[in-house]
């Protein structure tokens, strides 16, 4: 036993890197555990872990002849049989037609004894009758290998239409007999690796109920919804980690917004003189306390859990914070335009040019003031 154990975790070891690129699973229609051993299938067997499935067929659920043809067969075995069938099938209908019939009399040739025939002497009778006994002998030959063949036929087509029919009907690689079989074959409170529609999942046995695992992309952003039931009169209800109903998160009508204080609704309470003397501290204030007006709105007001709820209140805050930001580039602009006016319209200092006259001495400089010419 031991020799056997180390044997199957050697063969699951150097199986391992292989999954990493997928898993060949040949599953068995006859029963929930049965599976085509591999050394990818041994890994499970090396960790203890139970592989089950629920794609089982049964006289009571798809008949006898179902039964018969798919029950003792493997899923590749299955498709292998289909398209040899489909192969058999129109290869036949491509075939000529086989004519049927007996051989043609014909004078003057040797018969089938071997004898020349002498038409109009004594032999004739014993042609006749030798050439009947002949053709009644080919004839039914014939006869019964195309009634064989028929009946080969018959047979490939209605079992070709079994097959196609049983995995038409299960696609979804799941039946009613193996969901109870597997209900039935586990232990309450047990966990198993449940294989269906080329993926694994895991499944759960609680109260004679079975969950699997919700492991679906689509179910991300709901926390509360972690098992499925499977089969039963609950099939396909989703459940709490603590397997109560899942209740939905949505109501009836989006709650109405939180009041909110807006940058037109504060500009006009302000006379426009003010708005346009206030300094860049007065207005960074009113930006910050806005803000924060808006910043207690959002978060005294009850949100729902609703996400698009939360997405509007998000949008509603941008967009009033991009509003703050232009209204502060304009007011800059504005400034920076009021500032050049002011400059253009303020007085220039006087120019002075001095005389082209030689200034005398220095103790004659009373006199050269009231001559000289000053233009301003």
């Amino acid at each position: 036993e031991d020799a056997n154990v180390q044997r199957t975790c050697a063969d699951a070891l150097e199986a391992l890197p292989s999954t990493a690129r997928g898993m060949d699973v040949n599953v068995k229609f006859s029963t929930c555990d049965g599976f085509e051993y591999t050394s990818a299938i041994g890994i499970f067997d090396a960790c203890d872990l139970v592989l089950k499935h629920a794609w089982v067929v049964s006289a009571e659920e798809h008949g006898e002849a179902t039964r018969d043809v798919v029950g003792r067969a493997s899923y590749n075995a299955l498709v292998e049989r289909l398209i040899d069938l489909r192969t058999r099938v129109e290869e036949s209908s491509r075939a000529p037609p086989t004519v049927t019939g007996s051989v043609d009399d014909t004078a003057g040739v040797s018969g089938s004894s071997g004898k020349d025939v002498v038409v109009g002497g004594d032999g004739d009778d014993e042609y006749s009758r030798e050439r009947a006994a002949s053709s009644s002998t080919v004839g039914s030959r014939r006869a019964a290998d195309n009634d064989d063949e028929s009946d080969k036929l018959a047979r490939a087509m209605n079992e070709l239409m079994i097959i196609e029919d049983f995995l038409e009907s299960t696609r979804g690689q799941l039946t009613q007999t193996g969901v109870a079989e597997m209900r039935d074959t586990m232990r309450d409170g047990a966990y198993v690796i449940f294989f269906r529609n080329n993926h694994f999942a895991v499944a759960h046995k609680r109260d004679e109920q079975l969950y699997t695992l919700v492991t679906d992309q689509g179910y991300l952003n709901e926390p509360d919804v972690v098992w499925e039931c499977l089969g039963g009169a609950r099939d396909g209800e989703f459940v709490t980690a603590t397997f109560t109903p899942f209740q939905a998160h949505v109501s009836s009508a989006p709650p109405p917004l939180a009041p909110t204080l807006t940058v037109e609704s504060s500009s006009a309470a302000l006379p426009a003189d003010f708005l346009r003397t206030s300094s860049d501290d007065e207005r960074r204030a009113a930006d910050s306390a806005n803000a924060s007006t808006l910043t207690e709105a959002f978060a005294s007001a009850t949100i729902d859990t609703d996400a698009d709820y939360a997405a509007a209140l998000q949008l509603q805050f941008d967009a009033e914070d991009e509003e703050r930001r232009r209204r502060e580039a304009a007011s800059a602009s504005e400034r920076q335009r009021v500032v050049a006016n002011l400059g253009a319209s303020r007085p220039q200092p006087s120019t002075t040019i001095p005389s082209s006259r030689t200034t005398p001495s220095h103790k004659n400089k009373s006199n050269s003031k009231s001559s000289d010419c000053v233009v301003q």
